[in-house]
């Protein structure tokens, strides 16, 4: 039982999330976000006769700008397909309130959460040219990757340094490894044949890798900005703001058309 919405408002620097609402979709469950700025009232402005008025809005009002995601259970995890709103919940947002709504779920019902706790990760499930990219690379300077516990417990987890993070309490595994200056990283084992490895795999990962294309610098190749994503058109309401039900079913079919055909399945994912 999830707490009542005053109670589930999370305060961040500059902005507060909440969620307003969950919907039981056919094999998902939709969720309703709301993001605002306490003292967000602005103006107002008649667009025909550009008079300026002050903000009809209360003290204890604010502009409430909604972000939808459709949550999908699947095998060891779930698919999480995210409408990107700038000016809504970003995904890494979305994830610290999700960790924050479990505990304040639990405490609510009087219970303690378990010990390992279970930890929410969201990881972007990264564009097939994605390894094409990296493979292009004709020199690799450093790699990041971090590594999210899938798991309560990282003692069944095959990622690297599990155990030293099972013992460690720690909610992802993070290494860097970079060439000395001048030289490369291995492109056919290490570290860079590893990323490939987990990504043909789908597993939940967040890598930054630096390299060269034939001796000229390029932008790091980061999984976050080669998220899968695509555009869908929706309709809006009288009020400018989209409807949930065609938001939703968007997400749907947006879901259905990127889901994976190879196997494993994909665990806990943003796209």
């Amino acid at each position: 039982m999830l707490p009542d919405k005053a109670s589930r408002v999370m305060a961040t620097p500059g902005k507060s999330h909440v969620l307003l609402g969950v919907t039981d979709r056919k094999k998902s469950v939709g969720l309703r976000f709301g993001s605002f700025q306490p003292g967000d009232q602005p103006d107002v402005v008649n667009i025909r006769s550009i008079e300026v008025k002050p903000s009809p809005l209360s003290e204890t009002e604010a502009n409430l700008i909604y972000t939808h995601a459709l949550f999908t259970p699947i095998p060891h995890g779930a698919r999480l397909t995210i409408e990107m709103n700038r000016r809504g919940i970003y995904p890494s947002a979305m994830e610290e309130y999700l960790q924050w709504l479990l505990h304040e779920a639990l405490v609510n019902r009087g219970l303690q959460p378990p010990q390992p706790e279970a930890a929410v990760s969201i990881t972007a499930e990264t564009r097939e040219d994605f390894v094409h990219e990296l493979e292009s690379l004709t020199r690799i300077q450093k790699v990041s990757v971090r590594l999210p516990k899938t798991n309560p417990s990282w003692y069944d987890n095959d990622a690297p340094l599990a155990k030293e993070a099972g013992e460690s309490n720690a909610a992802w595994v993070e290494v860097t490894m970079a060439a000395l200056r001048g030289r490369t990283l291995e492109m056919a084992q290490g570290i860079v044949e590893t990323v490939k490895k987990l990504r043909a795999e789908h597993k939940p990962l967040r890598t930054k890798i630096y390299g060269e294309r034939n001796g000229e610098p390029v932008p790091p190749l980061d999984s976050e900005k080669n998220a899968i994503h695509d555009l869908a058109n929706v309709q809006l309401d009288e009020h400018g703001q989209v409807r949930e039900d065609d938001i939703l079913g968007a997400l749907e079919n947006l879901q259905e058309k990127d889901v994976p055909t190879d196997e494993p399945p994909i665990e806990d994912q943003n796209v």
